[in-house]
């Protein structure tokens, strides 16, 4: 048998069939031009649609109140059927235990809180950018959640007041709440999440039904850059009349880790496992037999992030507290920010899910997570993504008339 041809950067065809650096070029730029994290983890391990409840909420557990069913379970694998509230009745995803087993399946229609459950009563505003992809909405967190999403009967759609006002069915248009177009259409809520469409989500180069070479849909790296350079150069004013450069923070992460091998292991996994002496009981821990994931880049771009910042260089100990990071981390920080450093951790008081075990909070003494990529105390002028000859620009994004591609493709490729 012959041998293959390795390439020198495996993991770089993974978004780029060409083999060069163009195309995840903007990436590093970010990087070095901002902040990023040598040891960011997942919080779950497991794939899109637990990963973005996590996102989202800061659990995947189908009931996050003690004493309703499955409470102490965890949604752990994509849905089979459809996903959300709005999934066929006979759609069903699997459940995993403390012991780590996959033996339950419910419907994925979820009831448990989430950020808004303290975003909405003290009128800070948000969106969800995700995409209309119908019958596999595994990127859209809001849709699974029973109380936003309020789905009807009749039509199987969500009609709550709360997914209709927030959740955006167009990713696109955060380019145009961001005055991309017109300064008239500047809408930028405090707190938005912006889910890519497939062509732009850095999967391998798959379309529904057949094998495509990747370079089909190699747009993530300019679309992120995009965004970016959106908020930098916005001509939108918030209410007090400062700009939006100056007053946001853009975290860019993936939801899981990609298939690719890691020589840095999760910095807690817990499980139930009498015969070795382990014990967990999830009544009084959180994510039994679930937590946590694997490493995945985390990139953070604001006017207080010094250039080339990176959390956990060996100078700073490494994997060490507070140079550890994960999807709670996202939620502490917008708790600590909107709402004051003594509502982290309370999306559920009642049985705290991630914002509330950040590996990087602690309350006494108290420590803001990802507090180490915001040190400078007056903000700097922005610096560009500088985007590839030929990449995407905005225009391209505002103007795509392509196909809505499915967000993950072990929808149809279980490979």
């Amino acid at each position: 048998m012959g041998e293959l041809p390795v390439p020198v950067c495996p993991q770089q065809t993974y978004v780029s069939a060409t083999y060069d650096g163009n195309v995840v070029f903007p990436y590093f730029d970010i990087a070095t031009k901002y902040g990023f994290a040598n040891y960011f983890f997942q919080t779950n391990q497991g794939p899109s649609m637990p990963a973005h409840q996590f996102l989202f909420s800061g659990t995947s557990a189908p009931s996050g109140v003690v004493g309703q069913g499955y409470w102490n379970y965890f949604e752990a694998e994509n849905p089979h059927g459809g996903a959300g509230c709005t999934a066929p009745a006979g759609a069903t995803v699997k459940l995993i235990d403390k012991s780590g087993g996959e033996n339950i399946s419910v419907h994925p229609c979820f009831s448990h809180n989430s950020l808004p459950t303290l975003l909405d009563p003290n009128h800070i505003g948000w969106k969800y950018y995700a995409n209309a992809s119908p019958g596999w909405d595994i990127w859209n967190a809001p849709n699974a959640i029973a109380e936003i999403c309020l789905p009807t009967t009749s039509s199987g759609e969500c009609m709550g007041p709360d997914y209709i006002n927030n959740d955006v069915l167009n990713p696109s248009q955060v380019l145009h709440d961001l005055g991309v177009v017109s300064p008239q259409e500047c809408g930028l809520r405090n707190v938005s999440w912006v889910i890519p469409n497939g062509d732009r989500s850095d999967h391998p180069g798959l379309l529904t039904g057949k094998q495509n070479k990747s370079t089909d849909i190699e747009g993530g790296p300019a679309w992120v850059a995009d965004i970016i350079n959106a908020v930098g150069n916005s001509p939108c004013k918030n209410v007090d009349n400062s700009n939006y450069w100056n007053t946001t923070a853009i975290f860019v992460v993936w939801d899981d880790w990609g298939g690719f091998w890691d020589h840095i292991q999760p910095y807690e996994v817990l499980i139930d496992d009498p015969a070795h002496g382990m014990h967990c009981d999830p009544a009084t821990t959180f994510g039994c037999g679930y937590v946590s994931g694997f490493r995945v880049p985390f990139l953070v771009v604001s006017a207080y992030t010094a250039a080339g910042y990176v959390s956990g260089t060996p100078s700073q100990g490494g994997k060490t507290f507070p140079y550890i990071h994960d999807f709670g981390s996202i939620l502490a920080f917008i708790e600590n920010n909107f709402l004051g450093f003594n509502q982290i951790g309370q999306i559920n008081p009642t049985y705290n899910f991630a914002d509330n075990f950040a590996p990087d909070f602690k309350p006494n003494p108290p420590h803001v997570p990802l507090a180490d990529f915001f040190p400078l105390r007056s903000p700097r002028q922005f610096q560009p993504i500088t985007l590839p000859p030929g990449a995407p620009d905005a225009n391209y994004f505002l103007n795509y008339n392509g196909p809505i591609l499915d967000p993950d493709n072990d929808v149809i490729d279980n490979d």
